[in-house]
């Protein structure tokens, strides 16, 4: 077994001839998307190479056998695109699968350490929704979250269900997907935009507390909302029925 503290990190590119050219996108009706290859998202938004060599370590071997998945998405590319490096990033590196059998496969040889990663299992972080895993990767850990209680057809289709546009790009190692209008100008200058359609769409209704949570954890980050994104935000809460007619909790007083 390797040595996560001496491994090759570079054993993805060695072992695999991988075609970086752009397959067309599957597109969803209502959004229009962008691909790139990797490197030249990488090399035109001038982000830290931890990002490019990090995906490629955890994707590229799925890539071989896999045609589409497991992809890395959300806020990812966000920090990515706000100039944190390898030594200041200190989010989640969400893993998104296009199926059980390809999800149980990442489990199975996290566990197993089969490609060396080093990578131990941080139970005080899984969830119901969630595996997550801490993997040491040149003298840092990171928290690597497999997202468990849903899969998705395509790269597309998981980026469109994604409730804000700041969050609207993945990857599967090799190939950058994102958003075309919105998302990357939304992720550089800390704006906050909703995706109203996948709210409106969402299966079960979101917990109205969780939704302010992360409203406040945005905006405490230096986040911005326009007035219309904050109108119609509290419209949101109100329908939750978080606003009550005793005023003990009043959105307008704490945004």
């Amino acid at each position: 077994m390797a040595n996560a503290g001496n491994y090759n990190w570079n054993w993805y590119s060695d072992l695999f001839d991988i075609d970086t050219k752009p397959k067309k996108p599957k597109l969803e009706s209502h959004f229009k998307f962008e691909q790139v290859s990797f490197q030249e998202f990488q090399d035109s938004h001038n982000l830290d190479t931890f990002f490019y060599d990090f995906a490629g370590i955890l994707l590229t071997s799925y890539r071989a056998a896999y045609y589409e998945g497991p992809w890395i998405a959300g806020g990812f590319f966000t920090r990515a695109l706000q100039g944190e490096t390898a030594n200041n990033f200190n989010g989640d590196v969400d893993v998104w699968f296009k199926s059980e059998e390809q999800r149980d496969e990442f489990v199975a040889d996290l566990e197993s350490d089969r490609f060396g990663f080093g990578a131990k299992r941080a139970e005080k972080y899984s969830t119901n929704y969630s595996y997550s895993y801490i993997i040491p990767y040149k003298g840092k850990e990171y928290k690597v979250q497999l997202i468990i209680y849903k899969t998705f057809d395509s790269i597309e289709s998981l980026l469109s269900r994604f409730d804000l546009f700041s969050t609207m790009i993945g990857t599967d190692g090799v190939n950058v997907f994102y958003e075309k209008e919105k998302s990357l100008v939304t992720a550089k200058n800390k704006r906050l935009e909703y995706n109203w359609k996948a709210i409106e769409e969402r299966e079960a209704q979101p917990n109205a507390i969780m939704v302010m949570r992360r409203y406040s954890k945005f905006i405490g980050n230096g986040y911005s909302i326009s007035g219309i994104e904050l109108e119609k935000f509290i419209k949101l809460i109100k329908e939750l029925d978080l606003l009550n007619a005793s005023n003990d909790y009043n959105l307008t007083s704490r945004g």
